[in-house]
């Protein structure tokens, strides 16, 4: 994921691997090179970046950056639901799908503020999750001899 800020005259990138979690912060076209877990220095200063992409994050240094807004509790909740259901009714397997049903629903709350929208995009990746675990889980089966 990658998102732009420009705030103070400053212009600051941000970008994570959503798979690896790497960093790479540019403030004014200078990469931050890090110094140790979510420290990182651009030579003049130190800046700490804190939280996650499902809690918020910011960038605290000499000025702090609010790079992604926290979710408020309802759409925290909307976020998790996925994986927590899956992951019920479909094990390992479930909670694969259920945690990339999260990201994607963690995505749209993101970029839309309105808890009615995140509610309909929670029940419809869900659903399609669910959709998605149950024919991988009948392969699965289907494959071990469990159904003919």
């Amino acid at each position: 994921m990658r998102k732009e800020i420009y705030e103070n005259g400053n212009t600051l990138v941000y970008e994570e691997n959503a798979w690896t979690g790497r960093r790479i912060i540019t403030i004014n076209g200078r990469t931050l090179t890090k110094i140790k877990r979510n420290v990182y220095s651009d030579g003049a200063a130190d800046y700490k970046v804190k939280g996650s992409y499902f809690t918020g994050i910011t960038l605290e240094g000499p000025e702090t950056y609010v790079i992604y807004e926290k979710l408020n509790v309802l759409q925290t909740i909307l976020v998790f639901l996925p994986v927590i259901i899956l992951a019920v009714i479909g094990g390992a397997i479930g909670g694969l799908v259920g945690a990339i049903a999260s990201i994607v629903v963690a995505s749209i709350a993101r970029k839309s503020n309105s808890t009615i929208v995140t509610f309909v995009i929670c029940v419809i990746a869900t659903g399609i999750g669910f959709v998605i675990w149950f024919i991988l889980a009948m392969f699965v089966l289907a494959g071990l001899g469990a159904i003919a």
